[in-house]
């Protein structure tokens, strides 16, 4: 199966500061179709949530952004279908190894690894998303990484195989875009449903760390529809997060 019209418009570039960025400029510049896709081989300025880079190895990884114009949802949504496009991405990963989760808010995990993440930058009109750039990084062929990133994987190091990056790359949007239109047509039950079912740490016991270095032994219990994080304390005492509120 091929995805309907997300990637049908396709630009690919050798190397960019940001998909995003280059996305979201020529998005202001020139009428584009909606499911517009830029992916490039080399983004050394990738951005990543918290403000964080996102860096990798040229022609090795799956680095890209899609361009949605759904004027048609609240903003209310917002979440949801960031909710939705993890899901996404989920899919696609669940097909080539086991143990994905999805890590709150929008990372992938394989084991307690992260594999990818995800960047979702929306424009509003009134009380509408007028506009969306959803960035995505995924490892792909990429065996080494940098040594800070000490829970960095890829599919190439889960299953010991290279992967054709074009063809990984379609199936990808197919599986965004099934995600995407199940958000567009309101199916926002099942979304939250599935999303809490591969919730990394879900239901256990774990320590976070907060900015300002003290620890909360809790667990994560489920997520409000603003997004925050629901974490319940040793004491069943109830602890709301925004994403760069807890760290894990």
């Amino acid at each position: 199966m091929c995805a309907i019209f997300t990637g049908n418009y396709l630009i690919k570039l050798e190397e960019v500061d940001s998909t995003n960025t280059y996305l979201s400029s020529l998005a202001a510049k020139e009428k584009l179709p909606d499911g517009s896709v830029v992916c490039a081989s080399h983004q050394y300025a990738g951005k990543g949530q918290r403000g964080n880079s996102w860096q990798v190895e040229k022609n090795m990884n799956l680095t890209f952004s899609i361009l949605y114009f759904p004027t048609f949802m609240s903003i209310d949504k917002q979440f949801l279908l960031s909710q939705a496009i993890s899901l996404g991405v989920y899919d696609y990963l669940i097909t080539k190894c086991s143990s994905v989760t999805i890590k709150w808010p929008n990372d992938l995990y394989v084991g307690n690894k992260k594999i990818g993440g995800l960047l979702i930058e929306n424009a509003i009109k009134g009380d509408k998303l007028a506009q969306v750039v959803i960035g995505v990084g995924l490892n792909i062929n990429q065996a080494s990484f940098d040594l800070a990133l000490t829970n960095a994987t890829s599919l190439k190091l889960e299953n010991k195989e290279l992967y054709d990056l074009d063809a990984e790359l379609l199936d990808l949007l197919t599986s965004i875009e099934r995600r995407f239109l199940q958000w567009k047509n309101a199916q926002f039950l099942n979304i939250k449903d599935q999303y809490l079912k591969v919730l990394y740490l879900y239901q256990q016991w774990h320590s976070y760390k907060l900015p300002d270095g003290t620890h909360l032994e809790g667990k994560i219990i489920g997520f409000d529809d603003d997004g925050l994080l629901i974490v319940e304390d040793l004491e069943a005492q109830i602890h709301k997060f925004a994403n760069k509120e807890i760290i894990f």
